[in-house]
């Protein structure tokens, strides 16, 4: 469970710079993450290329489920690379 600081950490970091991050650490397709997740191509892409929001659940589990990273740790990655 994140504490009410992690919770706001996301917020300053956008979900779809999280989602390129992970993605990125892992090598990863977007079309590998999102068979993996379980959602369309489309939808991912929409996510990630910020064209859609990407709910705070779904961003947990992917990069807990499909990156195998806990999230404060690419929400961190994510702050250094801006």
């Amino acid at each position: 469970m994140m504490s009410d600081a992690d919770k706001n950490m996301v917020k300053k970091v956008r979900g779809f710079e999280i989602l390129k991050i992970g993605r990125g650490i892992r090598g990863m397709t977007q079309s590998e993450v999102a068979e993996r997740f379980g959602v369309g191509d489309k939808t991912y892409r929409r996510w990630e290329q910020g064209e859609c929001p990407v709910s705070y659940d779904a961003l947990m589990a992917i990069c807990e489920d499909v990156f195998r990273l806990p999230l404060i740790e690419v929400m961190g990655m994510a702050q250094i690379a801006h």
